[in-house]
């Protein structure tokens, strides 16, 4: 992307180089005449250009300074950096940019400068700036815009991706749960009798704690879980009768995962029928299993899953009661799995454990952290810490690069139109001047305001549109090459590429109506009196 910007620019500067190569035909054709060699003139010329491609470099500089830290602030709030912004090698890498760039922009006008005829500069005004110097310019400006179209396609459709990311349903809502976990102190070499009553005082512990937290005022809802989403997930031995062997689907499995009364509704999980959890299941009642749609429909296709039977290790069988939406387990990009719930505690007899409280904050989110801190680490003085985190904090490392793309195409696509849209300007505003001569005889000929504002618009959306051809072939034939970044979106959106040509053309048009506006202001007296 940098790379496109800075060709955009060097398009932009070298149309001004160019320009001003014009204008300073009679004063290069007055120094040829005194004498100054032209391998001297183009070491003058090039050293101009290499001037202001340091200064602009130090510009640069300024710029990065304060957008990286708006950047790393902004766009990368959760990545700790250790180096800064500028060092000795962003400083050598501009250095040697800026070079290259002034020498870029400033070799053909030089050039051009160099090979000037001396007889035919000095009886012309600046005005005669030629054919080939016009076209040179238009399609300098053809090339901003086409660039400037392949940025905005690559903006848009991440943008399209980061809009199907957010509207993802992911069975689970991340931004309005929190996860709280407990620092306990290892068991170590205990003796076993002792492991299993601190086992037992600490899922007390647990019950008591969710007692608690679902009485404070700031909690809507709150449940013990274990096997987070997006952080854990474990499988165990499942039979169901009449099958030999369990499916095997892409995504693996079956996954088990122990939770307590009221976590779907605090998960954000909807319910597609049959019922949730009671206290009595979680207190010791009939052996009871929820299964997701995924599983209710490859194990059972043909009929209702309530109240068939899972037969769980060596434990009795495990009557289905409800069926819920598939949620994702790790990632926002998942194959299919199968995944049923058994109630919280029966997870000790199968082997893994690892409780984690969910909360569903009523109002701020920040507040409810410091309270939930405070309020659980005086239940028990032997937890060493309590972390409360949103549970979308494990999900955003999956989103950043969507957001990232899609955030800094906006800002580099941003900066390139607004550079070709400069460009288109300053080309439209010098034709207009190189041409008000013959603009200046069409008006004394008798053409109309209309007819000459008609003219430079023309023009000036004629640019914009070749510019537009070009952009969007080079997207097409990107295509390949960015559609693995994208996040169900094709890379040929139509409605990506329509809205950008929209634009791009919009922006040809507004930046013609100045030029356009002054052309049609044009005094023919005052100009053929000029010439």
């Amino acid at each position: 992307m940098t790379t496109i910007v800075l060709l955009i620019a060097c398009a932009n500067v070298a149309n001004l180089f160019l320009a001003r190569a014009t204008r300073r035909r009679r004063e290069v054709a007055v120094r040829l005449a005194l004498g100054i060699g032209r391998g001297r003139l183009i070491r003058l010329l090039m050293a101009e250009s290499v001037v202001l491609g340091l200064l602009g470099s130090v510009a640069g500089l300024a710029v990065a300074v304060a957008g990286g830290r708006f950047i790393r602030g902004v766009l990368l709030p959760n990545v700790a950096w250790t180096d800064r912004t500028v060092d000795l090698r962003v400083l050598l890498v501009t250095a040697l940019t800026g070079c290259a760039t002034g020498l870029l922009v400033g070799l053909a006008p030089a050039l051009r400068s160099a090979r000037l005829d001396l007889s035919t500069a000095l009886k012309s005004g600046a005005r005669e700036g030629g054919a080939h110097g016009n076209r040179t310019r238009s399609m300098l400006a053809v090339t901003q815009a086409a660039l400037s179209a392949a940025l905005l396609v690559g903006a848009g459709l991440f943008l399209s991706s980061l809009q199907k990311v957010y509207g993802l349903r992911l069975g689970i809502e991340p931004d309005r749960v929190l996860t709280v976990s407990f620092d306990w102190p290892s068991l170590g070499d205990l003796p076993g009798d002792v492991k299993d009553r601190e086992r037992l005082r600490r899922n007390q512990f647990y019950d008591a704690a969710l007692a608690r937290v679902r009485a404070m005022s700031g909690v809507e809802r709150a449940a013990v879980v274990v096997g987070t989403p997006f952080q854990s997930s474990m499988t165990i031995a499942l039979r169901v009768p009449g099958r030999d062997t369990l499916p095997q689907l892409p995504g693996g499995g079956p996954y088990v995962r122990a939770i307590s009364d009221d976590y779907f509704a605090t998960a954000g999980t909807h319910f597609l029928r049959g019922r949730p959890f009671t206290r009595a299941d979680v207190t010791g009642g009939a052996r009871v299993a929820i299964v997701n749609e995924t599983m209710a429909r490859t194990l059972w296709p043909n009929r209702d899953p309530i109240g068939e039977c899972l037969l769980l290790d060596t434990m009795p069988c495990s009557h289905v009661v409800g069926v819920v939406e598939d949620a994702r387990r790790f990632g926002l990009r998942e194959d299919p799995a199968m995944q049923y719930y058994i109630p919280l505690g029966e997870e000790r007899a199968l082997g893994f454990g690892g409780r984690q409280m969910f909360v569903r904050p009523r109002g701020d989110v920040a507040t409810l952290r410091e309270a939930l801190r405070a309020e659980l680490a005086r239940l028990d003085p032997s937890v060493g810490f309590v972390a409360v985190e949103l549970l979308q904090d494990s999900l955003d490392p999956q989103i950043r690069p969507w957001r990232l793309g899609a955030n800094m195409f906006a800002l580099f696509g941003a900066l390139a139109l607004l550079v070709a849209a400069i460009g288109l300007y300053s080309v439209i505003a010098y034709l207009v001047t190189q041409r008000a001569h013959e603009l200046g005889v069409r008006v004394a000929l008798g053409a109309a305001q209309s007819n000459i504002v008609g003219l430079v618009v023309r023009y000036g959306v004629g640019l914009a549109a070749v510019g537009v051809a070009i952009g969007m072939l080079l997207s097409l034939n990107a295509g390949r090459w960015i559609e693995p970044l994208l996040f169900d979106t094709s890379p040929r959106n139509p409605a990506v590429f329509l809205l950008v040509a929209v634009v791009l053309l919009v922006v040809g048009l507004l930046a013609s109506v100045v030029p356009a506006w002054r052309a049609a202001r044009v005094n023919p007296i005052e100009v053929l009196r000029a010439e």
